[in-house]
């Protein structure tokens, strides 16, 4: 999703030159971010759901529309159901749930969404279901018995931008993921009733056993996804020169030499990196170094969600993250 801003030649030279050195238009250090809220469980229909709003004007205007101003508006609602449990592909022979992350971006976002070989909301999806949430959430500990399981279906939304979506998105995802609660389920096995089907094969009787499921409709008694406490978030740090900087404006996301996205669990550890967009590129010891200060920044993230959404028990309202 290119967010251009129509800066001039000497406009990219000028927010080039100030952000190599650690000088921002709206002059934020390079780890503060723009004022960014969420609001939990705005779906009734959803297992959970959230919304993630960031962005807006911070400090002065600045010529060429780089200061920061537009909101970004992201929501993420959470379904579960019961369903067939899936092999995995790890060729182990073991079975498991299954995550799916479905995410749409808006014309109003994006007019390019328009267009059948859009690769970013793929790009998006794919980040988010095969590295970051994988990571905390494995596919074995949604598992109800021998052939069912768990299947979570995750669908995002991106109304707006103000900036690249996938940092708000996983967050969104996270904060959605920790709302959500699954029904109790109880397993129980009855082979008695399976008395009517015993075959006899050289005088042994052999009985097979029917594992049922029971399904608690009291909702108090319902539980958080298995793992869910360590699903973490993606954070993208930018690079220009030897600076290194987060939450990007879409002016200053246009002259940065290199952009690295990373996967951070909860406890912190690094659990994906993908590059993308920059017109130069940077060398290997600048992208370690990228890689931490982002890994620093995404501990900061999940703390102030965990943190809000303990200050949010049973409420509506907006709160603030960072």
């Amino acid at each position: 999703m290119p967010v251009t801003t129509g800066l001039s030649p000497a406009e990219r030279s000028y927010l080039y030159t100030s952000l190599s050195q650690s000088i921002r238009p709206d002059f934020r250090s390079l780890t503060t971010f723009r004022p960014q809220t969420f609001q939990t469980d705005i779906l009734p229909t959803a297992n959970g759901s959230a919304r993630v709003r960031w962005g807006g004007a911070v400090g002065a205007a600045v010529a060429g529309g780089v200061s920061g101003a537009g909101v970004g508006e992201v929501i993420v609602g959470v379904k579960a159901e019961i369903g067939p449990s899936q092999l995995l592909d790890d060729g182990s022979g073991r079975k498991g749930g299954l995550v799916n992350v479905n995410v749409e971006i808006t014309p109003n976002a994006d007019p390019n969404t328009t267009r059948d070989d859009d690769p970013l909301p793929t790009l998006l999806s794919t980040f988010l279901s095969q590295t970051l949430i994988p990571a905390a959430i494995p596919s074995t500990a949604l598992t109800l018995g021998p052939e069912r399981a768990w299947h979570i279906y995750i669908d995002c939304a991106i109304l707006s931008t103000s900036g690249h979506p996938l940092p708000a998105l996983s967050l969104a995802v996270r904060l959605a993921m920790m709302t959500t609660r699954l029904p109790r389920v109880t397993l129980t096995s009855d082979i008695d009733r399976e008395a009517a089907q015993v075959a006899s094969t050289g005088g042994t009787n052999i009985r097979e056993a029917v594992i049922d499921l029971d399904i608690d409709d009291d909702w108090d008694a319902a539980t958080p996804i298995p793992g869910v406490e360590n699903l973490g978030v993606v954070s993208i740090a930018n690079v220009v020169g030897r600076a290194v900087f987060f939450d990007a404006a879409p002016g200053e996301e246009e002259v940065c030499d290199a952009r690295v996205a990373v996967a951070v669990g909860a406890d912190g550890d690094v659990v994906g990196v993908r590059m993308f967009g920059g017109a130069k590129g940077v060398g290997p010891e600048m992208v370690k170094e990228a890689v931490k200060a982002a890994q620093l920044v995404g501990v900061e993230v999940v703390k102030g969600s965990s943190q809000g959404l303990e200050s949010s028990h049973d409420t509506g309202g907006f709160f603030a993250i960072m």
